[in-house]
């Protein structure tokens, strides 16, 4: 605690009173004198308080005073001066041969294993006291400066106190030497412990690093995919478990849950990483078989699965305690297996049919199917499997009672369920007529049924989207022909027409139909494939052929157009996953009503009176399933929405329509695949495992529905970086390299055969296109290739006004036209870039010479690296002698922004990043196409299809 020490005083919170260093300039002699002390220097812990000095030597701030720079104390009393001068004299009359009582308390605390030796003090009357003569010590106990200088007699008890602290007295050698060995065995013990725990903390740091590290080190070791990755992310909460059982070395106790999540989860994607994982960490988790004994305690034979009610039970309860209901969409699907008898170690026989009853007649035929239960909440982020069924054929009566025993068990988990989602075969809609819905149009529509328990409520029924979707997309692929409601025809050639026409140019109209999408019967249940056959971007293309290009095969398709598109906001109002969505892709919500419910009741009205070339309403002829699903579904959520988001007490703040989609039991499914190496349909003993595992880890996901899972590469690879070469200089190849390459493609200036013919003609006749092999279809895709190019580059090009230059304002049609962008101003929505003048005719140019390249390849994409560095600088040199007609809107600032190295221009930034921004695309492009007519017709995916569907 600060002190005075001059006049003693303390240093209390509230007084007033300021403590101040003594100075170390030439005020200090100033300090000195005024105090009147002699032979002391101050030391950095001594302290003057304020009584000392006038009120001006002080500066007050806002929360602290400071003294005033050449500040001088000049307040003493003679009563505080008594006492300092005593004091100092206290201190001058101490020995230095002598050590102070308080030095000796400080050497003691530095060396706490000696042992301090307690003498009892004696107290001695002041008769007894004898001047310090008498009690000489040897001259070798001092300085030789103090003996010769006379001294203070002092009494005996201050002499007594200062011999006791400065010496250790034993009554005999051998006690000595005992507290002397004692003294070393502490010593020792105490060295051994220090080395004990500087080892425990060298290892416990190394477990906190490889803890950190774990999850990096098995992506680095390629032990793991990246779904496990990202789901080993989701866990923080194991490491202190798993550090406390390394450090404890606990190997019988419970293991925590959140352990137990992380093992289970790292074990269900790679045994390997978890074996791995678990040597590391010195066996604290837990062995396979006691990850496989969890599995065994759960009960995943067909039928309902009680664990998963339990959970709902639990997540219904924590529901309530927010005060809200839990509102899931039921969702049933079928996914097909192999047939197989398999024996299990229990003596369970997997393979025939099982609907959870209790029947080992060796009547029973062999299952086909699993029919799967899942529930999907719309109010969370979770999806349950709670049942599935092994089934051969099922009737609609089975299956609707199937369906209402689901919807009581979850009603007596305090479950609601609002829809019930399905896909489009002939048994589905028997099954949900014997529920008591009525699928049909208009007013007559009566798409839910009656809960079973509480017949106030509605169950909805919504046939799955995309299956619907293909249901059109067979019925108009397979008939060629339909009518709209004015008899106009919608014909299927103008989709073929359209595949045939970007198929000859070699580049799309800003879709990605392809000959695949018009052959897709080999390919029929790939949900893309419709998806992007029966879009607005194909329906675009198809409508720019007509009006704007005036293609002769593209007549009259005003009826196809129209039809595409009632399909397509169809499928995307039925498909929202995305709360920011936009247009039909947006969330519904009340504040967007008025933009979508009246636009999707016209386009459902519309396709409610699409017909045959027989003039019957398809919705009610053999075809009906498509059109009358996606009527239903409509009708269905839009019900949906009036009771949960815009009633008076609204559930839901809005509704995504994803959330009622089957696209979750897909997911589902590909992950039941994933455990059994990718087998599109595994046996019934197969399925039951992955069953078991996925109801424990069931928030296991994949990349997307439909599909096949990702292939996993297990090559080892280095963490040393690889050097990158630049593509776009041509110095960074060898000469051999740079020549060869020229002189294949004719790259040469110097060559008479080479492109320099065309690039003179380009030059010459200014922006006109050299090769008459670019018709108006191919400039109106380079232009919105163009479009795509500067929106690639705008990080890139640092600046703004190059990058204004670079885009321009959509003027008249015969001006779009002209410049290549019509293609862009009709499929404009607010989110492409028009490019300008000079973009567009810059990639017109170089288009011309790719193509010319192709053409001297015998129509193979280059391969050599260094072609796109040749090209490109090739172009770049061509087009600066023409600097005055590029970017005639940058003149001036070209001339500004130009230094002395050319190549460092802003002129030829930005041309090499447009160049070779195109090229880049261009070479993607040729190089997928020409995989594909290698590689000749495919015919594995659907040989693949036959067999399972031949159940082998």
């Amino acid at each position: 605690m600060k002190s005075c020490v001059y006049c003693k005083i303390r240093y209390e919170k509230g007084s007033g009173v300021t403590f101040h260093k003594f100075p170390s300039d030439y005020t200090l002699k100033l300090w000195l004198k005024n105090m009147k002390v002699v032979n002391w220097t101050p030391t950095m812990y001594n302290y003057l308080c304020s009584k000392h000095f006038t009120d001006d030597c002080f500066i007050t701030h806002q929360s602290r005073t400071t003294l005033k720079k050449c500040s001088v104390p000049t307040i003493f009393l003679e009563t505080n001066s008594s006492l300092f001068q005593t004091e100092m004299s206290k201190d001058a009359d101490q020995p230095t041969g002598y050590q102070s009582q308080k030095d000796i308390e400080m050497s003691l605390d530095k060396n706490s294993l000696l042992v301090p030796v307690q003498v009892e003090h004696i107290e001695i009357n002041p008769e007894e006291m004898l001047p310090c003569e008498a009690l000489a010590v040897p001259s070798t106990s001092y300085n030789t400066s103090y003996c010769s200088t006379p001294t203070k007699s002092r009494s005996l008890s201050e002499i007594w106190s200062s011999v006791k602290l400065d010496h250790r007295y034993e009554n005999t050698p051998k006690s000595s030497k005992t507290k002397l060995e004692r003294v070393k065995r502490a010593l020792k013990m105490s060295q051994a412990r220090i080395k004990v725990l500087s080892q425990n903390v060298k290892r416990m740091k190394i477990t906190v690093s490889a803890l950190k590290s774990v999850i990096t080190d098995l992506k680095k070791r390629k032990l793991v995919c990246d779904d496990c990755i990202y789901m080993l992310n989701q866990y923080d909460d194991f490491k202190p478990q798993l550090f406390k059982r390394m450090t404890k070395n606990v190997k019988r106790a419970k293991y925590a849950p959140e352990l137990r999540s992380f093992a289970i989860t790292l074990h269900f994607y790679s045994p390997k990483a978890y074996a791995y994982v678990r040597n590391k960490f010195n066996l604290a988790l837990p062995h396979p078989r006691v990850i496989r004994s969890w599995y065994s305690s759960v009960d995943a034979n067909p039928g309902f699965s009680v664990e998963s009610f339990n959970a709902l039970g639990l997540k219904s309860e924590l529901a309530k305690q927010k005060g809200e209901k839990l509102i899931c969409a039921l969702i049933i699907d079928e996914m097909s297996l192999k047939k197989s008898c398999t024996r299990s170690r229990d003596g369970v026989t997997r393979g025939h049919v099982d609907l959870g009853i209790d029947s080992e007649s060796n009547d029973l035929p062999e299952c086909k199917d699993a029919l799967v239960f899942m529930v999907v909440p719309l109010n969370s982020n979770w999806k349950l499997p709670i049942a599935y069924f092994f089934i051969n054929s099922l009737t609609s009566e089975t299956k609707s009672a199937l369906i209402k025993q689901a919807l009581i068990r979850l009603h007596d988990v305090s479950v609601e369920i609002c829809s019930l989602t399905l896909d489009g075969p002939p048994e589905h809609f028997s099954a949900v007529a014997k529920l008591g819905a009525e699928l049909k149009i208009g007013t007559a529509a009566k798409p839910y049924f009656c809960h079973p328990i509480n017949k106030e409520q509605k169950v909805y029924i919504i046939f799955d989207p995309c299956h619907m979707l293909k249901n059109i997309r067979n019925c108009l692929g397979d008939l060629k022909v339909l009518k709209d409601e004015r008899n106009d025809l919608i014909k299927w050639v103008y989709v073929e027409n359209l595949a045939k026409l970007q198929e000859t140019e070699g580049l799309r109209l800003g879709n990605k139909l392809k000959n695949l999408h018009v052959n897709y019967k080999k390919m029929i249940m790939k949900v893309y494939l419709a998806a992007q056959t029966l879009s607005s971007s194909v329906a675009d293309a198809i409508e720019f052929c007509d009006t704007i290009l005036n293609i002769p095969e593209f007549s009259g398709s005003a009826a196809t157009v129209r039809f595409i598109r009632a399909v397509d906001r169809i499928f995307d109002f039925l498909n929202v996953r995305n709360p920011w969505g936009r247009g039909f892709k947006s969330p519904l919500r009340i504040n967007n009503e008025n933009r979508w419910r009246t636009k999707v009741l016209d386009e459902i009205e519309y396709l409610s009176e699409i017909k045959l070339m027989d003039n019957t309403l398809a919705v009610k002829s053999r075809r009906k399933a498509g059109f009358l699903g996606f009527y239903n579904a409509v009708i269905s959520v839009m019900n949906i929405f009036d009771t949960y988001v815009k009633s008076g007490r609204p559930e839901l703040k809005y509704l995504l329509t994803y959330k009622m989609s089957q696209d979750h039991l897909e997911l589902f499914f590909c992950a039941i695949r994933s455990r059994g190496g990718w087998c599109p349909n595994p046996t019934a003993a197969q399925f039951v495992n992955a069953y078991k595992q996925l109801l424990i880890h069931h928030e296991i996901n994949t990349s997307t529905g439909n599909v096949q899972g990702n292939n996993i590469s297990i090559l080892t690879a280095s963490s040393a970086k690889r050097a990158k070469i630049n593509k776009f200089n041509v110095d960074d190849f060898t000469n051999a390299e740079n020549m060869r390459t020229t002189k294949k493609y004719r790259l040469d200036d110097n060559d008479p055969s080479s492109l320099q013919t065309e690039l003179n003609e380009f030059l010459h006749i200014f922006w006109a296109i050299p090769d008459s092999n670019i018709n108006e279809t191919a400039k109106q895709c380079i232009g919105y290739i163009a479009g795509f190019v500067i929106r690639s580059i705008r990080k890139k090009i640092k600046c703004d006004e190059c990058l204004m230059a670079c885009e321009t304002v959509p003027q008249d049609a015969m001006s779009n036209r002209r410049n290549g962008v019509a293609l862009i101003i009709q499929k404009q929505r607010g989110g492409l870039t028009v490019p300008s003048v000079s973009v567009v005719n810059i990639c017109f140019m170089v288009e011309s010479l790719f193509r010319q390249a192709l053409k001297n390849n015998y129509n193979k994409p280059p391969i050599e690296r260094i072609f796109s560095a040749l090209l490109t600088a090739k172009v770049i040199r061509n087009l600066l002698t023409k600097t005055n007609e590029l970017f005639p809107e940058l003149k001036d600032h070209l001339r500004d922004s130009y230094v002395s190295d050319n190549f460092h221009s802003h002129l030829n930034i930005l041309l090499k990043e447009i160049i070779t921004k195109y090229i880049d695309i261009r070479l993607y492009a040729e190089t997928k196409k020409y995989s594909l007519f290698i590689t000749g017709e495919k015919v594995r995916h659907f040989l693949t299809r036959q067999i399972i569907w031949a159940r082998q």
